[in-house]
């Protein structure tokens, strides 16, 4: 059975799903990918640095405090509808030439995902950041919150009620505008019946070294085969090199080839239960697994306390 999604996302789109994904299954060590040093706090991305200098948030015991609460959760894997709906409120930033959740004549959080298709939700949320510069500063600024006292980009990040994500990035340079070089808006939500769960990942050839998938390293065209108890599962990488399939319970093997893989990669035991699965595979080794900066806008509503970006629909 061959299974393949509707649509192709961007390399940005893949590695801002790979940086969420990365943290879900190991937050404990995303704090060496976000900072450089502990103490001081001192951030990788170089405006996220001195944006955290800036607002004087978080401090270094805060941090560290933080992240001790933070647990894995299983991963997320890309909604089409999702996607749409976040593509359109980036583009009505870009309008409206401001940073937030809810603008002027815009439909609510729920009814825009409504609007976008399949009308199952039963939680969504959104993340939204008019001022980035690319993916990996979207991300460091919705990990580390910097500015926002509730933390509730990072609480959306490692939501375990979450198991659909979409990304819509938007770039925008016209000298009219404030807002850009790039407009993202991230949504992520929970359905009704959401039946067997995804495998999913990314094949990529790592570049630079890092041990993780950034914009560009990604290899379209490989297959994957999954071999279990209920049958054999294949699906093709998507341009950008991500994948993912439905497969149901169990204990399957998992083969990437092709696409420019050097050989065969064979993960096996992969067990699948009823959460998402994600395994990734690398073509150069396995993967691991500013001046008056602006803070991302606090996300709104968490089912029935404001502030944290969540919304529980009937």
């Amino acid at each position: 059975m061959r299974t393949l999604l509707a649509f192709d996302p961007s390399p940005q789109a893949q590695e801002m799903l790979e940086h969420v994904n990365r943290m879900r299954v190991n937050p404990q060590a995303e704090l060496n990918v976000l900072f450089s040093s502990l103490q001081p706090l001192t951030a990788r991305d170089a405006d996220g640095d001195p944006a955290i200098k800036y607002f004087h948030d978080p401090t270094a015991a805060g941090i560290q405090g933080e992240w001790q609460s933070l647990k894995a959760v299983a991963t997320p894997g890309w909604n089409e509808n999702l996607v749409t709906a976040a593509l359109g409120h980036s583009e009505r930033m870009i309008a409206a030439d401001q940073q937030s959740h809810q603008l002027p004549g815009e439909p609510g959080l729920g009814d825009r995902v409504r609007n976008a298709g399949n009308g199952s939700w039963s939680t969504v949320g959104e993340n939204v950041f008019a001022y980035a510069k690319n993916p990996f500063h979207t991300h460091s600024d919705f990990a580390i919150d910097w500015g926002v006292s509730n933390r509730g980009h990072r609480l959306n990040i490692m939501s375990a009620s979450f198991h659909d994500f979409g990304v819509g990035f938007v770039e925008e340079t016209a000298s009219a505008t404030r807002v850009g070089p790039l407009v993202t808006t991230q949504n992520f939500a929970s359905r009704f019946n959401y039946g067997n769960p995804f495998l999913l990942g990314v094949v990529y050839r790592d570049g630079n070294s890092n041990q993780r998938f950034d914009a560009g390293e990604g290899i379209g065209g490989a297959t994957l085969t999954v071999t279990g108890p209920a049958g054999t599962f294949t699906t093709t990488t998507m341009s950008a090199g991500g994948f993912q399939l439905k497969v149901p319970a169990g204990t399957s093997t998992v083969t990437a080839a092709g696409g420019g893989l050097s050989g065969s990669q064979v993960r096996s035991g992969v067990a699948a239960s009823s959460a998402n699965v994600k395994v990734d595979f690398s073509g150069s080794g396995s993967a691991t697994n500013p001046t008056n900066p602006v803070a991302p806008s606090a996300p709104t509503g968490v089912v029935a306390t404001p502030g944290n970006g969540r919304v529980l629909l009937a």
